[in-house]
């Protein structure tokens, strides 16, 4: 160590230690008013500048400490005895302080946790006029017409309450017509601070998308009690006895659906229609789009006759079956059906036979979802059991949509088809309504959507359902499973299409963490002077560091054109209602629990294999 910095931190040290006695010293001069205090005598006529005469007195006479003190004051303080203990007692609250202060420090320094008064953020002001209580009411008039003569409106009838911002303590809200993107870990509370409270607080019908058991639990009580529940749940994840069926192939009535429905089915098993190829050199290629035909030819036949996918499936699994083509002519012959469709499909069964196997092996394996008999009767609601989205959407009705998040065989495919379809007989039914507006709103809750719900058409209607007073809330986990699920484009559709974009924190991937960092933005701080001159700093108001340590509980809104505000959310439990909603998720639990031990144990599997294995040692042998 070179003699400079020796020099300078004894230099140091001698500063600290002369610091330490100043306050020690003074420590002891305010024991001594204290004695005269606790003794009754009031405060002595004593200035802080006598606290210095304490230090003579201290080295000659550490008996009789009041002789620092002039004769007037000394007369009124207390023994020596009562001093020295009421100086040990405030020498131990000024160290605790003290470490208190340091270790604040230190925290500030490691975490940089307290950002209170850190530039960038939203103010108060800000958030009143653009996404506070104020704000949402103002809107209210528009965004649901029926309330525009009432005299005091509820503002959730007319959006969704966030949190609170950390600094302000200003409430945020989102309306019913802002489309909102949540990016968080499943360690963050997604479930429990977004979905649970805004599917319980939907003010009018809501559709839940989740594999979360949780979700469902938490929420059917409260739902149940405001209007009519629908549970339609293929994977069986609930047990729940009253499941619906749904109708798949409803929508492939009208000609444009059939021909969207094939094509995302054809999407969903790795077959993309996008690109420019060669069709002749490309077999794979061909069978693939002529897949799409077969589909949508074969889900328009259905829809017209009455069918179900039960038939489609049969369909595809038997190229020369005369039914789906005599259907569509007969259709088609009624004025009814897609003109050309019969002819097309009858073309392509004249093809080759080698040919035609591809063909009809990728029109099946597009529908690879359905090959599970249970979850293809679900699937397979017949034309009595069409859903009736007029009906749904009237009050505050709940439809549940679950499915599992598993391997490479979920039955996305067919809840995509379903969202879409209810999407667009919601909107029908909105524009018949003043304003073209849902009454009562229709809130969609799709949670893990890069999981179990990554419809590359979710912006689009994100953008087109936010005017009909339908708003979409979709949760994701990381912006690199949002990619890979949804595709780079639709990606960043999505952030385009939320108005609310909120982000929860946590996650390891460094470049997620600095995209969402720019997301919310930069901020210029106060001009340097250096050498070159004044020096503009530039830097982000929240860095990688700042979202991967956000504390649960905690997050960033970035809506509209405010400033980010990052706020304090309220678990369910945590609400005023938290006790009764606990109550009837433990209710709901417990008639899970006896459902899944009353359910039949289903041994046909077993049974067979054990019926038709051959016995020990009787393997056959090739001759």
């Amino acid at each position: 160590m070179s003699s400079d910095n020796s020099s300078g931190i004894s230099a140091w040290l001698g500063l600290l230690l002369g610091a330490l006695g100043v306050g020690a010293v003074w420590l002891l001069w305010l024991a001594g008013q204290l004695s005269s205090v606790i003794s009754g005598n009031g405060w002595p006529d004593s200035s802080p500048d006598d606290a210095f005469q304490v230090v003579p007195v201290l080295v000659t006479n550490p008996g009789d400490l009041a002789q620092a003190w002039p004769p007037e004051a000394a007369a009124l303080l207390g023994s020596t005895v009562q001093i020295y203990v009421i100086f040990a007692v405030l020498l131990v609250l000024a160290t605790g302080f003290a470490a208190l202060l340091v270790w604040a420090g230190l925290a500030w320094r490691r975490r940089r946790g307290f950002r209170w008064g850190r530039l960038g953020f939203a103010s108060g002001y800000e958030i009143r006029k653009l996404i506070g209580h104020r704000a949402l009411l103002r809107r209210a008039a528009a965004v649901r017409p029926a309330l525009s003569t009432a005299d005091k409106i509820d503002p959730l009838q007319v959006g969704y309450y966030l949190g609170r911002d950390v600094r302000s303590r200003r409430r945020v809200y989102s309306s019913v017509e802002d489309p909102m993107l949540v990016v968080g870990t499943s360690a963050k509370g997604k479930d429990s601070q977004f979905v649970a409270p805004l599917t319980i607080d939907a003010p009018g019908a809501c559709i839940v998308v989740s594999s979360q058991l949780e979700t469902f639990t938490t929420t059917f009580g409260p739902r149940s009690a405001v209007g009519t529940v629908y549970v339609f749940d293929p994977d069986n994840i609930t047990g729940w006895p009253d499941r619906i069926r749904m109708n798949l192939v409803y929508g492939a009535r009208t000609p444009s659906i059939a021909d969207d429905m094939a094509t995302d089915l054809a999407s969903y098993a790795g077959y993309h229609m996008g690109g420019v190829r060669d069709a002749y050199r490309d077999a794979s290629y061909f069978s693939a789009t002529a897949a799409v035909v077969i589909l949508r030819c074969y889900l328009h036949a259905a829809a017209l006759h009455g069918r179900t996918m039960t038939d489609v499936v049969r369909w595809t699994r038997d190229p020369l079956d005369p039914e789906p083509v005599a259907l569509l002519r007969q259709a088609e012959a009624a004025g009814v059906g897609a003109p050309g469709w019969a002819a097309e499909l009858e073309a392509l069964t004249r093809t080759d036979q080698e040919a035609r196997t591809a063909m009809w092996a990728t029109a099946s394996q597009c529908l690879r979802f359905l090959h599970n008999r249970p979850i293809l009767d679900q699937f397979s609601g017949g034309p009595d059991e069409v859903f009736d989205v007029a009906s749904f959407v009237s009050g505050r009705n709940t439809l549940y949509l679950l499915a599992k998040d598993k391997g490479d065989h979920p039955v996305t495919p067919g809840m995509h088809i379903l969202l879409q379809s209810i999407y667009g007989r919601a909107m029908a039914v909105a524009a018949t309504m003043p304003g073209r507006r849902l009454e009562p709103p229709l809130t969609v809750e799709i949670n893990e959507a890069d999981s179990i719900m990554p419809m590359s058409t979710l912006p689009r209607f994100m953008y087109l359902t936010a005017k009909s007073s339908i708003a979409t809330h979709v949760y994701v986990r990381s912006l690199s499973s949002m990619k890979h699920r949804f595709g780079e484009k639709a990606t960043r559709n999505l952030w385009d299409a939320a108005t609310y974009r909120i982000i929860l924190g946590g996650g390891g991937n460094v470049d997620d963490l600095a995209e969402m960092s720019r997301l919310v933005g930069d901020v210029r701080r106060p001009p340097r002077v250096t050498d070159a001159g004044h020096e503009d700093s530039i830097s982000p108001i929240l860095t990688v560091e700042d979202l991967r340590t956000m504390k649960l509980g905690r997050a960033v809104v970035v809506a509209r054109n405010a400033r980010p505000v990052e706020i304090n959310l309220t678990p369910w439990w945590k609400r005023p209602d938290g006790h009764e909603i606990a109550a009837a998720k433990r209710e709901v639990e417990k008639m899970l629990d006896r459902l899944a031990q009353q359910a039949p144990v289903d041994t046909r599997v077993d049974d067979y294999i054990r019926a038709h294995s051959a016995p020990a040692g009787s393997l056959l042998r090739p001759p």
